[in-house]
Formats: structure tokens, C-alpha cells, sequence
């Protein structure tokens, strides 16, 4: 019987010892008594007697203790409960950790104690906080995807009627310095716009293969007028091809709005590297950031000797509208613009900072085919008129009535409709005489494609122009890109609509 009970004892303490969780048992007043392997390894401690003794809420990071202390009480009091919380470990290594604890009692005049298992949940904590990042993130870029498109819509109109302003008065009048200031003014605004759809990733692309040492090296000009003389300016390009399959202004972009960012951490001078290199991203790499695919990358990094940021502020720096500065010394899109420019690239983008050790971003671009183009010549077309007639369908009044006015004042005889299922009912009436659908893609009852493809069974020939605010994501949603249509993007000059219209109707 007693061998039987010592046999026990032993496998009972070799279970406990080759756990793979941490078990201890803990004193009343929270000091640790007994441990096994796991739980040494989780405090870096070499030996029992390095840990035993050693209070628990000493190794608990100071904001959570308080909640250790009252976990405590709420055990000995005969509760049982799971408590997650940081700790530092005997080597300053912090570490997540939910705690299972149950009272313990080996006798009536034995003083209560307290077994704990104990998990690590570092890995488990930054996935969960890599998803809330993530789901923030989309969250925010739908609302601003959403505000910019409408915001498109009335940038429209303000463009639309300048222009024709413009047109109808004579070349010495003296208002017209008036309305190019309010086109001067509408371009910025459309630039805004643009970016924040950039950021909700809902803009268009100009996609071509260029070569990223090319585009820094185009930019350094305007990089060192916008720097200052306090700031020095230095690059560092690597030998090998550089080229990416990117939208050169939108590179550009990122480029301004990562500089500016550095300038203004660098207010009593300091230094600025532009740098580019060629990494591989492997699995071992997307285990320890936690993003990116595996591939060659072309990395740009803009390095800078400011202030740096703890780790709070780096957290929040992509999110729209998050800003350190001062009220009125930044809107808080730059870093987030340059965030979506980015993945609408398919990269990603890296922030290594700590305060007063500068900060350096770096984007990785994939390595594309080093095929690139030479420039070829883009001669404008004077915008010409026509006699054909035109369905108009635009749900917004303001954007409708600025194309009608305009494609009328060129000789164009127009019908228009407020919603798809209107404008399939016009063209059944005056199919006959109808040449062109100029058709909004996202529109009430029937969006322009499901429009268009209705009216296509009555006419297969008839010519359709789309015009929308998106030309990606809510293009492809609603059948758009990838079939060869003609569109414009809102917001448009009436010129730019007027020569596409024409150009439409030629084919």
C-alpha cells in the first residue's frame, strides 16, 4: 500500500514538473513557494531558489497590480477565476500571461496558499491586437472612402461651372483672375479628396513599371526646399534595378508627405537619409512583424534624426486625423495617406522609432519586371462638339445638371434620368435616336452597369461612358474594370468630359 502511495507520488510529481504550463504555488501574501520547469523558464529564472520567495506583484507591471492585489483576495477568499496581465520577467522581458488559481489548503492549522497555472499569451495578445489594428483600420477607410466620394461630387460641380465661367468671359476680364483662383483652389481640394481615397484604397492607379532610385532622385529638389537649410540631406540608393510597378505621382506623394513628417520632428535642425535596398521577405520575417507576403521588395526608407516616439504614439500614427502637432500645424493624414498609397501597392509599410532617436519609415514595394517604358508624347485635343444625343444618368442633381448644361452648350441634344431603372425607361422611349450612355457606376434602383446591361439587350451597339469617384474596388464590385469600358473619374474638368465623350462616340 505504501508503495503504491510513494508510485503515485512520484508520477504525480513528474506530471507536475514536465508540465508545459507554469505551476506555483504562491503564499497568502503573494510570494512564490514552489514552481516547476515551465514556470521557471517563463520567469527566466536558472533555479527553485532563484524564484521562491520572490513576490509575485514585484514581477506584475505597476498598471496592473491592483488588479493582481484584488485577484489575490478574491482566490483566498474562496473564489476561483482567470486573470490576464503583464508581467517582467527576472531578465526585463515583458510578457502577457493569463493566470487559472484555485485556494489551496493541505490541513486545518495550515496556512492557506494559492495554486496557479500560468500561460503565456504574448503571441496570442499581439495577433488579437494586429486584428483590432486591422478591423480599425477598414473601419476608418470605409468613412473615408464614403466622405471623400460625396465630397467628389461637389468638387464637380465647383469645377464644372468655373470652367464654364470661364469660358463665357472675355480673355481681358478682370474676374477672371477671380474664378482661377477658384479653380487653383478646387485642384488642392481634389488633391485632399484624392488622398483620402488613396487611404480607404477606392482611387485609381496609374500603374507602370518605374524605377524607385529615378523617382528619389526626381524628388530631391523639392525635398530640400521643403526641408530647409537647418536640415541636411543625404541619399544612399542601392546599384542594383529598382523597379516597381507604381503610380509615379502617388510614389511622389508618399515621399512628400514622409519628409514633411521628419522636418517637422527636426524643428532645431538635424539630418535626413533617403535610402533604398533590396530585401526578401520570408516566413521567419512575417512571424515577427506580423504582416507582409514573401517575395523580393524594393524597401525605400526615410530616416531621420528628430524626436522619435514612444510606443503609444507609434501605435496610432497611420490612423486618419491622429496628430501630435500642434492646432493647426497638421491635419494628421500625411502618414495615414501614405499608408493607403502604399497598400494600394501591395506593400507595406514599417515604423522603427524611439523618443529622441529619430525615426525611420520604410516601404517595401515587390520587385516588378525592370521593363521600363520611355516617356512618349500625351498631345492635348481641343475639346469639339457633336449633334448626337446623350442620356445622361447621375444621381447627384448638382453633377448632373453641370454635364447636361455643358454637353448642351457644345450642340449635344440630351435626356437624363436620377437612377438606372429611370434611364432604362427613357432609352426604351427614345432608343432610336440615343448614341451614348453617360452613366454614373453607384446610382439608386439600378447601378450603371445592371442599367447598361438591361439597355444592351434592346441595343447591343450602344456606346456607354461611366463616370465615377472610384475606378478600384467599387469599380470591380460593380462590374466595371476588367472589360474594356471607357470612364472618367469624378472630379472631372468639363474639357476632360467633353473630349472623352467625343472620343467615346468615334469609335
Amino acid at each position: 500500500m505504501n508503495e503504491d502511495h510513494s508510485t503515485n507520488d512520484r508520477r504525480l510529481r513528474y506530471i507536475i514538473e514536465t508540465a508545459p504550463e507554469c505551476l506555483m504555488i504562491l503564499a497568502a501574501d503573494g510570494s512564490i513557494q514552489q514552481m516547476n520547469a515551465a514556470g521557471l523558464a517563463l520567469l527566466e529564472a536558472n533555479s527553485l531558489d532563484q524564484a521562491r520567495g520572490t513576490s509575485l506583484y514585484s514581477l506584475v507591471v505597476p498598471e496592473y497590480r491592483a488588479a493582481v492585489h484584488l485577484y489575490i483576495d478574491e482566490i483566498l477568499g474562496g473564489n476561483s477565476d482567470i486573470l490576464e496581465y503583464e508581467l517582467i520577467d527576472l531578465k526585463e522581458t515583458r510578457r502577457w500571461v493569463e493566470m487559472h488559481s484555485v485556494l489551496l489548503k493541505e490541513g486545518r492549522d495550515a496556512p492557506p496558499g494559492i495554486l496557479s497555472i500560468c500561460r503565456d499569451i504574448t503571441e496570442h495578445k499581439k495577433l488579437e491586437a494586429q486584428l483590432r489594428h486591422t478591423q480599425k483600420m477598414e473601419a476608418i477607410s470605409t468613412l473615408s472612402g464614403g466622405i471623400a466620394h460625396d465630397f467628389n461630387n461637389i468638387l464637380t460641380a465647383i469645377i464644372g461651372y468655373s470652367n464654364i465661367l470661364k469660358l463665357k468671359l472675355n480673355p481681358d476680364d478682370s474676374v477672371r483672375i477671380f474664378v482661377d483662383k477658384i479653380l487653383e483652389s478646387s485642384e488642392r481640394a481634389t488633391g485632399l479628396t484624392q488622398s483620402l481615397l488613396a487611404f480607404s484604397r477606392k482611387t485609381g492607379l496609374s500603374l507602370q513599371p518605374i524605377r524607385l532610385n529615378e523617382t528619389v532622385k526626381r524628388a530631391e529638389k523639392v525635398i530640400l526646399q521643403l526641408i530647409g537649410k537647418d536640415i541636411e540631406l543625404k541619399t544612399d540608393l542601392v546599384k542594383t534595378d529598382t523597379t516597381v510597378e507604381a503610380d509615379p505621382g502617388q510614389i511622389e506623394q508618399i515621399l512628400m508627405n514622409l519628409t514633411t513628417n521628419a522636418r517637422d520632428a527636426m524643428p532645431d535642425g538635424g539630418s535626413l537619409l533617403l535610402s533604398t535596398e533590396i530585401k526578401e521577405i520570408k516566413n521567419e520575417f512575417i512571424r515577427t512583424y506580423g504582416y507582409g507576403k514573401p517575395g523580393i521588395y524594393v524597401v525605400m526608407n526615410v530616416a531621420d534624426t528628430g524626436t522619435g516616439m514612444e510606443q503609444k504614439t507609434r501605435d496610432r500614427i497611420f490612423e486618419p486625423f491622429f496628430t501630435t502637432k500642434e492646432i493647426g500645424k497638421g491635419t494628421g493624414l500625411g502618414l495615414s495617406i501614405a499608408y493607403g498609397i502604399v497598400k494600394q501597392h501591395h506593400g507595406f509599410i514599417n515604423c522603427s522609432s524611439e523618443p529622441d532617436k529619430g525615426t525611420v519609415f520604410s516601404i517595401y514595394l515587390p520587385l516588378a519586371n525592370p521593363s521600363v517604358p520611355k516617356p512618349g508624347s500625351n498631345d492635348s485635343v481641343v475639346p469639339q462638339g457633336g449633334t448626337e444625343t446623350i442620356l445622361v444618368a447621375e444621381d447627384d442633381q448638382e453633377v448632373r445638371k453641370l454635364a447636361v448644361t455643358f454637353l448642351q452648350d457644345f450642340g449635344y441634344t440630351i435626356f437624363e434620368s436620377e437612377d438606372g431603372e429611370e434611364a432604362v425607361q427613357l432609352f426604351q422611349q427614345h432608343k432610336d435616336n440615343i448614341r451614348l450612355l453617360l452613366f454614373d457606376v453607384v446610382m439608386p434602383k439600378k447601378n450603371g452597369k445592371e442599367a447598361y446591361n438591361e439597355i444592351r439587350r434592346l441595343s447591343p451597339g450602344i456606346k456607354i461612358l461611366f463616370m465615377s469617384g472610384y475606378n478600384t474596388s467599387t469599380m470591380v464590385n460593380n462590374g466595371i474594370t476588367g472589360e474594356g469600358f471607357d470612364f472618367v473619374l469624378k472630379p472631372t474638368s468639363p474639357e476632360i468630359l467633353l473630349k472623352k465623350v467625343r472620343e467615346v462616340l468615334d469609335k
